[in-house]
């Protein structure tokens, strides 16, 4: 089992949305959907226990922007996707 936590900043409009979100071997697990009210940078995060094989299973990190020029901001301080592993029993 892996603890697979991921955060994006995107730049958001007024009533626009963004989406982060974790994908395993290409299929969405988890995702945040954040309507914005105002124009801003939102902060957003997710957190999902994975089970994977170790060796060929692999995750990945998609955000999604619906602002008029979709940005995310900050780059590596401020964008990550973690996993460890878990020795659970």
């Amino acid at each position: 089992v892996y603890l697979i936590s991921a955060g994006l900043v995107p730049n958001a409009a007024v009533n626009s949305y963004a989406l982060v979100a974790i994908f395993k071997n290409g299929a969405s697990v988890g995702a945040q959907i954040v309507v914005s009210p105002i124009l801003a940078s939102l902060n957003m995060g997710i957190t999902s226990l994975l089970n994977m094989n170790g060796i060929t299973d692999y995750v990945e990190l998609w955000g999604i922007s619906t602002a008029g020029t979709p940005t995310f901001l900050g780059g590596a301080a401020t964008s990550y996707l973690n996993a460890v592993r878990l020795k659970l029993g």
